[in-house]
């Protein structure tokens, strides 16, 4: 039974096996919808709260077929309205998203029905789960021998490139969650390499702060990109 239900689930989607007729669906292409945000993540750090833009885009549309007018759907679950559009290819404004604790989530959903006039209708649907993790903070701040996380940016610790333009004269901090892999080298987008003996490193709290060694100032208008490497 379990098999036959799982034929028919196949079935209805695909419509019919390619017989030489001219199916809608060939060649086991099959038609999908998929939601993507402007930050092209799918973590942040727990407690977060800023806004991003979603893209949903339909993908293979089979041969004869089209989007039903209107549609092609985005909803949030928040109270912001849905981004309802015709074509393959829809972007939302900013949303608001707040996550909360490590592991809470941020669920935003999306629809399509293609169309031809003569097959059944296809419904696609997708969705895109945006997760809380531990945050990795950076930053540039005076030295201590005591660090906390004052005045440092957080991201998620998925997130292994950060950036900053300028900064005052400090200590490069890079503080990971304690459970979190060690640190091998630290590179920069002009191809200086910091080795972890360029750090001090010191455990703290729910925290490992890696500390460069020496002071150093960042200037001028252009971003510096810089990404952290693991054994």
């Amino acid at each position: 039974m379990e098999s036959n239900i799982y034929d028919l689930i196949i079935s209805e989607l695909i419509l019919r096996a390619d017989n030489g007729a001219g199916s809608p669906i060939s060649n086991n292409i099959v038609p999908r919808v998929v939601l993507t945000n402007s930050l092209g993540v799918s973590e942040l750090q727990e407690n977060y709260n800023g806004s991003l833009s979603y893209t949903s885009t339909v993908l293979n549309i089979p041969s004869g077929f089209t989007i039903k007018a209107n549609t092609h759907v985005i909803d949030y679950p928040n109270a912001d309205p849905d981004t309802i559009g015709s074509t393959s290819v829809i972007t939302g404004p900013p949303t608001t998203i707040i996550l909360g604790a490590v592991g809470s989530t941020f669920v935003v959903t999306t629809t399509v029905t293609l169309e031809n006039g003569i097959d059944p209708d296809i419904v696609l649907i997708g969705s895109h789960t945006m997760t809380a993790s531990l945050p990795l903070y950076y930053g540039v701040k005076a030295d201590s021998l005591t660090p906390d996380i004052t005045s440092l940016l957080p991201q998620a610790d998925s997130n292994l490139t950060f950036s900053m333009i300028n900064s005052i004269v400090g200590r490069l901090y890079v503080v990971m969650p304690i459970g979190a892999n060690p640190i091998v080298s630290i590179t920069e987008n002009n191809g200086n390499v910091y080795p972890v003996s360029d750090f001090n490193i010191i455990s703290s709290g729910s925290f490992k702060y890696y500390i460069l060694k020496w002071d150093t100032q960042l200037t001028g208008s252009n971003i510096k990109y810089f990404t952290i490497n693991f054994s």
